[in-house]
Formats: C-alpha cells, sequence, structure tokens
C-alpha cells in the first residue's frame, strides 16, 4: 500500500484528533488575547457548567476520532473504491453527534 492512500484514508480521523487537541488545549479565555476566541460575557454566570462542557467536548471528540480511526483503517483494509469518502462523511456525523450531544447537556444544565 501507497502511504499517501494511507494518509488519505485516514485523513478524517487525523482531522478529528487535532480538532480534540485544539478545544481541549486553547479553551476560550475572558481576556483580550489576541490568538485565543474570547469567551462571551455569559460564560462567567456559570463558568463550571461551561468548562465541564468544554472539556466534555474534546473528550467526545477524541473518542470519536479514534472510533473513527477503527472504521477508516477497516475501510482501508477491505479496499473499499470510496472510503476515504466514508471517512468523510462519518467525520461530519460524528462531529455534529458530538455537538449535538454538548447541546443537550448545556440545554439541560445552563442556570
Amino acid at each position: 500500500m501507497e502511504t499517501t492512500h494511507i494518509i488519505t484514508s485516514l485523513a478524517p480521523a487525523i482531522m478529528l484528533f487535532l480538532m480534540a487537541m485544539i478545544v481541549k488545549f486553547f479553551p476560550p479565555t475572558r481576556n483580550n488575547n489576541a490568538l485565543i476566541i474570547k469567551a462571551p460575557e455569559w460564560w462567567a454566570r456559570d463558568q463550571k457548567t461551561w468548562d465541564r462542557a468544554h472539556s466534555m467536548l474534546a473528550k467526545r471528540y477524541m473518542v470519536f476520532s479514534l472510533v473513527l480511526a477503527l472504521l477508516c483503517a477497516v475501510l482501508l483494509f477491505l479496499k473499499v473504491s470510496y472510503g476515504a469518502t466514508l471517512g468523510y462523511a462519518l467525520l461530519a456525523v460524528l462531529f455534529v453527534l458530538a455537538n449535538v450531544q454538548i447541546r443537550k447537556y448545556m440545554n439541560s444544565n445552563i442556570k
């Protein structure tokens, strides 16, 4: 197998893993740092819930990136002709699923 084919097949999982790392290590801030996204003012009303949701989102992205890596590896070794396309479709589905789950958590727990 060629390296480019392997990287192309695993690219969706790598992308979701990078999103998990960005969410985990670069949380929103309340100060005026230009490199980090500024948290909205209402974040301070319930800081604990928002911080928990942010860490939960990072964990969901990480778990989903591992699941996606497994699925992409299976598609790679099964030599499915549209394996990369299926990987990107799964990336979109898992990304939306993680955000919907966190949105449900926030709707039920925010004060």
